[in-house]
């Protein structure tokens, strides 16, 4: 049997229970995912606050204008300056395992180039009415 770690608890005094944090984070995270600039939202339990990643600090104001709208105190935000996030696979990438999904292309489209060079296409998921699961040879 593995020796079990025990660390002190300490509670302590907090202006928001986790679950007022967790309703005003599930009425705002969603939506301020989808502003530019803003690639992260998290409820920090350590430090009794909504926090929000955003590229630029100028970003800020579209995600408090948010909060306003949902009623959501300006004291419980903290907004921190995050990079960008770059994509790291794609269906042309080798990644296993694989979700489900076929890839197809239009000779019209393969025509097309997108900012990277690569050929425009499109990714379908289908399911498999027999197994309840998806992959690429649905029937």
């Amino acid at each position: 049997m593995s020796h079990v770690t025990t660390l002190p608890v300490a509670p302590r005094q907090v202006t928001y229970d986790f679950l007022q944090l967790k309703d005003w984070y599930d009425h705002v995270a969603m939506t301020a995912l989808t502003l530019p600039g803003v690639v992260m939202t998290d409820i920090d339990e350590a430090n009794n606050r909504l926090t929000f990643g955003v590229t630029e600090l100028r970003h800020e104001a579209a995600v408090r204008s948010l909060l306003a709208t949902n009623a959501v105190p300006q004291s419980v935000v903290h907004f921190e300056q995050w990079d960008p996030v770059v994509p790291q696979n794609s269906l042309q990438n080798y990644h296993r395992p694989l979700v489900g999904g076929a890839m197809h292309r239009t000779p019209e489209v393969h025509r097309q180039r997108n900012h990277q060079g690569d050929s425009r296409r499109r990714a379908l998921m289908a399911r498999r009415p027999a197994s309840g699961g998806f992959g690429p040879d649905c029937r």
